[in-house]
């Protein structure tokens, strides 16, 4: 019987946490979403390119008539 090693070497692990670790800084000037305290779309105020722990991208930024945070899914 063959014994499969699992074990990655520590110069693997360092290059694989780094590139997990991008985040991108480029966001878009306007982009709208819709605010569910307000229950209508706005345009987001500051919004910010944010990547979920399934690497999804979004845009999570704030309402500018309630300040609760908005929210919106992107496309690549």
């Amino acid at each position: 019987m063959v014994k499969l090693s699992r074990k990655r070497s520590a110069s693997k692990r360092r290059t694989s946490l780094k590139s997990k670790s991008k985040k991108r800084s480029a966001s878009p000037k306007t982009v709208s979403g819709y605010c569910v305290k307000c229950r209508k779309g706005r345009t987001m105020s500051k919004p910010k390119l944010v990547i979920t722990k399934n690497k999804r991208r979004m845009m999570r930024g704030k309402c500018p008539v309630c300040g609760t945070t908005m929210t919106r899914f992107v496309k690549k």
